[in-house]
């Protein structure tokens, strides 16, 4: 999964992959533009923020005790971990990569400790029985080519010595007694089929990138046409210094002359350049914005039928689509938490 995790991150930075890795253009001298628009991480922060950015409630339902003091432990927890803008940077990976990780330790003071984990960085265990429990977790960040591995049990906590990427030998380290008698690490969920919120949209990202990309080498090649002069040069008496003076100095002096038979000659010049069909252009980059808004589910904001002359309920029909992912991602956020 590391390579597509790798590959949706950029996406969710406008480093888009296909636009970068791309086949160049043919001819040398001719501009070659790679143009990323950040689409991925427009639609992660519309779709996060839309769901995210009022921060989640903690309640309980006991009847016996007071709310106040059940909640106490968990209120601690909580402010000393920010686990507001946590649930929210949860919320941000489960919408870039499908997916999100949270790890839980304690520290030697006793401190109850949540983190965020790369989802490039880690990977879950699960059993093979229908309930597909995770049953362990292995924690592989590399720093400075070197692989510095830990595996979370239910039981145990094992860190392995430092070892290099390329030929890695995992030596235990250390063991210690896992004091949740649970597996530390919580995986947050997007969907059933753990995809990003525009991961099935890059298609059409890389189709958008295209048509700009090749829109602005248009524009650059257009200054460097290749300029054309027909006519009777020796009957003129120009020559080909003549030529480049006249054209250094951004000037062309062309004058006629006569052939062998008397007539009189003409001379013409004008630029080469690649025909541009602006409207036909524009249309179809316009549909691909407006297939990409259609098929991620948020709103294009900047359409001006969205606003005009609308009633409540018609706007509530067009947020009905964010309005069912949102429904989809509490229900699986919720088994996180």
């Amino acid at each position: 999964q590391k390579h597509r995790l790798e590959i949706l991150d950029g996406y969710s930075r406008g480093i888009n992959h296909t636009i970068f890795n791309g086949r160049k253009r043919l001819e040398k001298e001719k501009a070659d533009h790679r143009v990323s628009h950040n689409w991925g991480g427009y639609i992660s922060n519309y779709i996060t923020g839309y769901l995210m950015s009022k921060p989640i409630t903690i309640g309980t339902k006991a009847v016996d005790d007071d709310e106040s003091e059940v909640l106490v432990p968990i209120l601690e927890v909580n402010d000393s971990n920010d686990i507001d803008s946590l649930n929210f940077e949860l919320g941000f990976d489960t919408s870039r990569y499908g997916r999100a990780f949270e790890l839980h330790y304690r520290k030697e003071d006793g401190s109850d400790i949540v983190s965020i984990i790369d989802p490039k960085d880690i990977f879950v265990i699960r059993s093979s029985d229908v309930s597909k429990d995770i049953i362990g977790a292995v924690h592989v960040p590399i720093y400075n080519d070197l692989v510095y591995m830990t595996i979370y049990t239910a039981k145990h906590v094992i860190k392995y010595e430092p070892t290099n990427q390329d030929s890695p030998t995992f030596v235990e380290q250390s063991r210690k007694v896992n004091l949740y008698n649970d597996v530390p690490v919580v995986e947050w969920w997007n969907n059933r089929f753990r995809q990003g919120d525009f991961e099935t949209e890059i298609p059409l990202i890389d189709a958008y990138d295209s048509a700009q990309s090749d829109t602005a080498n248009y524009m650059s090649d257009l200054n460097d046409a290749l300029l054309v002069i027909k006519g009777d040069f020796e009957s003129a008496g120009i020559d080909g210094n003549d030529l480049i003076n006249m054209k250094s100095h951004n000037l062309l002096a062309l004058e006629s002359g006569t052939d062998v038979n008397g007539k009189q000659t003409t001379m013409d010049a004008g630029y080469i350049y690649k025909q541009y069909d602006v409207a036909g252009t524009e249309a179809y980059k316009t549909r691909l914005v407006n297939d990409i808004y259609k098929l991620s589910h948020v709103p294009n904001l900047d359409d001006d039928r969205f606003y005009s002359g609308q009633s409540g309920v018609a706007l509530q029909y067009k947020m009905i689509g964010l309005e069912q992912i949102k429904s989809i991602k509490e229900s699986f956020y919720s088994k996180a938490l």
